[in-house]
């Protein structure tokens, strides 16, 4: 995945670097959002060298993009190192090779994309860049300038094809592409695609070591209604993270009784993510031979799943 800069966001020129240097630390923290979810950095694709680029003007003095990013070590350090990090800048159609450019040259933006018309203006303006962002896993990325680059995602219609482009200028668009990803990654996962999606499909639960081969085990059947109840912990470790309260919610989280743990607690006995060995009593069910073992973790509001499977043995069902 990589960020291709709207050029058309910076038309015209701003009016003064107060005004740009906000849109710029409104696009960072966005992009910064996206970034936690990712394995790595991505390129910033740009059109023109960052100290070139002039994207405002005031008093007859033009200040360019890099500029204002590095004005904002002055007023957010963090968010101006972001930018610094940020720098593994490329020209926007650098490096494609001759299949994707020919499939960048035979794009067009027509007319609007089937239940896409409000967004098809300005798909027109960002024409370029846009076009870009239909090769890959590329995301458009830009400046709010006072809302009217407002849109979490630019449409339209080529060659008998609908393309939908997805674009940041805000937190609030990070939060709809998060989602959308997530739920994305979530309707293509299966017992093989697990383990490298898991992160992106269930940000708020950690997976111990064993889980890998848990699931290499695991009904095939059951592999969905396992995915929702997953996704069921995930919910409510996020608002537990929100309200400071883990709700309470069907089906229940439980705990063993005593005699069970006093004769099996050893079976409970799991490596977390970073392979440390952990005691994940509390369980959920999937179904009625199927567990999710777990520990809540009230520090950091997480939940880390330890094991995934059969009923583990009780003193009432010993398995």
């Amino acid at each position: 995945m990589n960020y291709i800069f709207n050029r058309a966001s910076v038309t015209p020129r701003f009016s003064s670097t107060t005004a740009a240097q906000s849109d710029l630390s409104r696009l960072l923290t966005a992009l910064a959002a996206v970034d936690a979810t990712e394995g790595e950095l991505p390129l910033l694709r740009i059109h023109d060298d960052p100290w070139a680029f002039q994207i405002a003007e005031q008093g007859g003095v033009f200040q360019s993009l890099g500029d204002v990013a590095t004005s904002l070590y002055e007023v957010d350090y963090e968010l101006g190192e972001y930018f610094t990090a940020l720098q593994r800048m490329t020209p926007s159609d650098a490096d494609f090779d001759d299949e994707t450019v020919n499939l960048i040259l035979n794009i067009d933006v027509e007319s609007p994309a089937d239940g896409h018309a409000n967004c098809f203006p300005k798909a027109v303006i960002a024409k370029d860049d846009a076009v870009l962002c239909t090769v890959g896993s590329n995301i458009l990325v830009g400046f709010l300038r006072d809302g009217e680059w407002s849109l979490d995602h630019l449409a339209f219609h080529s060659g008998g094809q609908d393309f939908v482009v997805d674009h940041i200028a805000t937190i609030e668009h990070a939060t709809a592409f998060i989602e959308r990803s997530r739920n994305t990654a979530r309707s293509h996962l299966t017992a093989r695609t697990f383990w490298e999606n898991k992160a992106l499909a269930f940000p708020n639960l950690t997976f111990g070591t064993q889980i890998e081969d848990n699931l290499k085990k695991f009904s095939g059947q059951m592999l969905k209604l396992l995915f929702l109840r997953l996704a069921d912990l995930d919910k409510r470790t996020s608002d537990w993270k929100t309200t400071g309260t883990f709700p309470d919610a069907m089906p229940p989280i439980t705990g063993e009784s005593g005699p069970t743990m006093a004769k099996y607690g050893d079976t409970r006995k799991f490596k977390d993510e970073a392979g440390d060995i952990e005691i994940f009593e509390e369980h959920i069910w999937v179904d009625s031979l199927h567990r999710i073992h777990l520990l809540k973790e009230p520090k950091t509001k997480t939940i880390k799943i330890g094991y995934i499977g059969r009923h583990l043995p009780t003193i009432k069902h010993r398995t």
